[in-house]
């Protein structure tokens, strides 16, 4: 077999079904950094594998979902215009209510930072037409009824927090939500009953002030130099949690929270720093000073704050200290954080020039030593049972989703492929469990552990799904060069490359192996689909041959892909 250049494939499209778990492969820690201690007893020993079992479909009339009440058992949806945000039972996909977001001069969006609605509310940010003011608006996710609405002032930004809301207001707007009367007269009432804010200690806010007996509606306090301030507001009944004056010269980029901490990233000029604050009172737990970097996007789980821009990721831990700091690795697609037994789990894309890199890593939340890593893509860390679980694609070529079972002290175990087909955004974590939408409707998804892995399939060989001499005598009288691909954690020869010089590129890869392929193939899209890039436009169709799903992806269009699926079908007989 000649050689070539390893790189991706020409195209994975990840259509997918669901079906019997089988073991894909086993993941043990894979790249340690110096220092780190060693890996110990294989992963797959002390974090048992588990499948995903299905939980019922539902057919809901909107499937760009917002986020889940668990209390309610309600899924808060849009429609794919973002025209409607509608509630749909979550045991049969019924709709409860709906509302239009566009009305007149009316309209509003829906805060996307809130999968779990805090305190049975779904918060919307509206505008209205020629007003330079915008509203913060609570709906009940059982009715749909407003439960209160707030004035927010020109250039105010509000983001969903767990069972807050913040709104950040910037220095030249001086003014902090939310108030039913007008901005300046919100301003005037709030600087009467003001009490200052130092910034080491606890946010103050004088309540009788900050609430209108007669309206119920919350009066922020303005800073009388007009500085930019951060606000915290209850979800669930839009009363004044605290309040506080952000540094002088500095203005809130982005921010998110959850019931422990509260992370406001702080553009100070030309110098970046992230002020990590406690939920409850608003008080600085940390300030740390920032490299630079074109927009920090803040997530917060469990208290702990990952920070990421286009170049890297940093994590803190509940005090604000940093924990880690990675230039060159992304955490974007796929990031996510939970901490279990003092160690921070972290979800993350790795390199960013390496598609194949994504891993899970665990960080001790007391001293930012890296425990483990392990080469496993997840879409979201999902706890169920007391159990945390990575829920994420399989690798490259399969296109299923995969659970691990997570060890905090070893890392992810054995991974079980279910049936269920990964499309990029289908699957959702809601509580603890799986949202699965695609054209023929969704389902639920539930986490079962199992007491011990099947045996792992043996794989078959796709460089020799094909007879070279083959293909070469189709475009030229020479063999093309072929080159076995491999992906960290994949199958082994799951995916080979035929390089015909003057030729399109082909590349064939073996989706599934074994007696469940067929039920697997039944909820595949076939093809042929076709994808225009840099490189030209690649066509992919899918095809049953024998006991194994075959995937055949090429530059030369339709034609091309089935009369290589021929070859391989006739090869294989």
């Amino acid at each position: 077999m000649r050689g070539g250049s390893v790189r991706r494939s020409a195209l994975f499209g990840a259509a997918g079904v669901l079906v019997p778990s089988a073991v894909l492969t086993g993941s043990v820690p894979g790249v340690v950094p110096a220092g780190a201690p060693p890996a110990g007893p294989p992963a797959a020993d002390l974090a048992g594998p588990a499948r995903l079992v299905d939980g019922g479909a539902l057919r809901l009339p909107y499937s760009t979902i917002v986020g889940y009440d668990r209390d309610a058992d309600v899924i808060v949806g849009q429609s794919a215009d973002y025209r409607v945000v509608a509630a749909m039972s979550g045991r049969d996909g019924r709709e409860r209510w709906r509302r239009d977001l566009r009305t007149g001069d009316r309209s509003a969006t829906v805060l996307w930072s809130q999968p779990e609605l805090a305190g049975g509310t779904v918060l919307l940010n509206g505008t209205t037409r020629g007003s330079g003011e915008g509203a913060l608006v609570a709906l009940d996710t059982r009715t749909g009824d407003v439960r209160w609405r707030a004035t927010l002032a020109a250039q105010a930004e509000a983001t969903a927090a767990g069972p807050a809301v913040l709104v950040t207001t910037p220095p030249e707007t001086g003014a902090a939500p939310p108030s039913n009367r007008s901005a300046r007269e919100a301003a005037t009432s709030s600087r009467r009953a003001r009490r200052t804010t130092d910034r080491h200690s606890p946010a103050t806010t004088d309540r009788s002030a900050a609430t209108d007996p007669s309206t119920g509606a919350n009066a922020a306090t303005a800073d009388p130099a007009g500085g930019g301030r951060v606000t915290a507001l209850s979800t669930a009944t839009g009363n004044l949690l605290w309040e506080a004056a952000l540094p002088e010269g500095c203005a809130a980029g982005g921010v998110a929270g959850d019931r422990v901490s509260v992370a406001v990233e702080l553009r100070c000029g030309e110098r970046n720093e992230l002020e990590v604050r406690a939920a409850g009172s608003g008080r600085v737990l940390a300030r740390t000073g920032l490299g630079p970097g074109d927009g920090f996007a803040p997530i917060v789980r469990d208290g702990v704050t990952v920070l990421r821009d286009a170049r890297s990721f940093q994590v803190f831990g509940r005090d604000g200290r940093r924990l880690a700091d990675r230039p060159g690795e992304v955490c974007a697609e796929r990031c996510d954080a939970a901490v279990r037994d003092g160690v921070v789990v972290v979800a993350h894309d790795g390199k960013r020039d390496d598609p194949d890199d994504a891993a899970i890593e665990g960080i001790g939340l007391g001293d930012g030593r890296v425990r483990w890593r392990a080469n496993v893509a997840a879409a979201h860390l999902v706890t169920a049972g007391g159990r945390l679980y990575a829920v994420g694609p399989a690798p490259r070529p399969v296109p299923f989703l995969v659970v691990h079972g997570i060890d905090a002290e070893r890392g992810p175990g054995a991974g079980l492929a279910s049936e269920v087909p990964y499309r990029k955004g289908a699957a959702t974590g809601l509580g603890d469990r799986v949202l699965v939408t695609g054209a023929a409707g969704a389902r639920w998804y539930t986490i079962v552990p199992q007491p011990s892995p099947p045996a792992e399939p043996p794989w078959p060989d796709a460089c020799r799904a094909l007879d070279p001499a083959d293909l070469g005598a189709v475009f030229r009288k020479e063999d093309p060069d072929v080159v076995d691909v491999t992906v960290p954690g994949a199958p082994a020869h799951a995916e080979c490359r035929f390089d015909v010089a003057r030729g399109p590129a082909v590349t064939v890869s073996v989706l599934w192996a074994g007696a469940d392929a067929r039920r697997r193939f039944s909820a595949l899209e076939p093809g042929p689909e076709e994808v225009r890039g840099r490189g030209g436009t690649v066509t992919t169709v899918r095809f049953l041959d024998g006991d194994r799903i075959v995937q055949v992806e090429t530059t030369g269009g339709e034609t091309t892909a089935r009369k290589v699926a021929r070859m391989i079908q006739e090869h294989g007989a």
